[in-house]
This record gives C-alpha cells, sequence and structure tokens, in this order.
C-alpha cells in the first residue's frame, strides 16, 4: 500500500515549532509583567512563519537531492513549475491566507483590548492544529482540505467584518463582542490553515512532476 509523503504535516511542523516559540515569548513576558509593544511582536510573528516556511522547503529540497537520479532537478522543474497553473493557484492560496491572517489580526486589535491574547490564541491554535490538518490533507484530500480552510477564513472575515460595521454576526448577539472577535480568530486557527495545506501541495506538485521528467 502507497504511504502518501505527509507534505502538509511536514509543513505544519515546521511553522508550529517556530509559532510555538513566539507563543511562548509572549506568555512569559505577561507573566513577568513586562511591557509588550504589539509592532514587534507582528513583526516576530511574521518572521516566525518565514522561518517556517524557510526549514520546510529546505528540508524538502534537501530530501530531493538525496535522490541521485535526480540530478539538476531544481532548474528543469523550475522551467517547468512556472508556467504549471496549478502551482499559480497553490501560490495564490499561500498569499490569501498571510493577508487574512494579517486583516483578522489588524481588526482584531481594533476592537479587543486584551491585544496580546489574539496573538496567543492565533499563535497556539494554528501551532496545534496547522500539522493535523496538514496530515489530514495528505492522507485524504488536499484540493478538498484547502477549500475547506478556506471557506473557513472566509466566515472567520465575515464575523469581524459584521462586527467592525458594528452589526453582530448574523444579528444574533448572544455572545459579546470581545467572544465574537475571538471566535473569528479561533477558527481560522483551528479550521483555517491555508497555508499550511498549501505548501504541502506546493511540494508534492514540485516532487510529481519533477518525476515524471525523470522517469
Amino acid at each position: 500500500m502507497h504511504r502518501p509523503a505527509l507534505f502538509g504535516f511536514r509543513s505544519g511542523i515546521s511553522t508550529a515549532i517556530f509559532l510555538f516559540a513566539q507563543a511562548i515569548f509572549i506568555i512569559v513576558a505577561i507573566l513577568l509583567k513586562n511591557s509588550i509593544l504589539i509592532i514587534p511582536i507582528i513583526g516576530f510573528t511574521i518572521i516566525a512563519k518565514i522561518l517556517g516556511d524557510y526549514v520546510f522547503f529546505t528540508l524538502f529540497s534537501n530530501s530531493m537531492d538525496s535522490f541521485r537520479e535526480l540530478k539538476n532537478w531544481k532548474s528543469i522543474i523550475s522551467k517547468r513549475s512556472f508556467f504549471d497553473a496549478h502551482v499559480f493557484i497553490i501560490m495564490v492560496f499561500i498569499i490569501v491566507d498571510f493577508f487574512t491572517d494579517a486583516f483578522l489580526v489588524y481588526g482584531a486589535l481594533q476592537i479587543v483590548t486584551s491585544k496580546e491574547l489574539i496573538f496567543i490564541l492565533l499563535l497556539t491554535t494554528q501551532a496545534i492544529c496547522g500539522p493535523i490538518q496538514g496530515v489530514i490533507s495528505d492522507v485524504y484530500s488536499q484540493k478538498n482540505s484547502i477549500l475547506f480552510a478556506f471557506g473557513i477564513a472566509v466566515i472567520a472575515v465575515f464575523i469581524l467584518l459584521s462586527n467592525m460595521e458594528g452589526a453582530p454576526f448574523l444579528e444574533l448577539s448572544i455572545l459579546s463582542l470581545e467572544t465574537q472577535i475571538f471566535l473569528a480568530i479561533g477558527i481560522k486557527g483551528v479550521f483555517g490553515n491555508i497555508g499550511t495545506i498549501a505548501r504541502g501541495a506546493l511540494a508534492r506538485n514540485i516532487k510529481l512532476e519533477t518525476m515524471k521528467v525523470f522517469d
């Protein structure tokens, strides 16, 4: 039986390491009652995600280099992938995920008073659930998983927008304003890990295209 390569899981783990480190740093700072500046937190969070991407693709590249029969695979696949529609769509989803997170955090900071908790919630949920959602996409369907995550992201943005406009979600204000904002951040972190799935899909696509060339 063919075993999945688990690219989505590896993508989630690579990012989770740095997201956990960032979340722990914020928690320690709060416990020590040190003042926390929001701008540096945003900057370090972006750096943490970039480092996660770098580690994932570096390890993926090294694993591809380990196959002697795939000599010069980088130069060959780069020419093919540049014009590949699947790669373009995957890159769009990665960009969408980045800006969705940025918009949710920006909007939440305008509403929520406990601003540090926004980052702790988003970082920890993505760190824990990213690898889980990644491995689900590996085992079942990357296409369906990424569309599901995208749908969740749309719902999260809708919740935030409805509250930014001063109207409670679906006009049923059974939850407080801040609770609804934390709900939006939470469901995005738990179920909306578009970037994790997309990076795994990108690695899978590159490997499949490479194998076609060298078969």
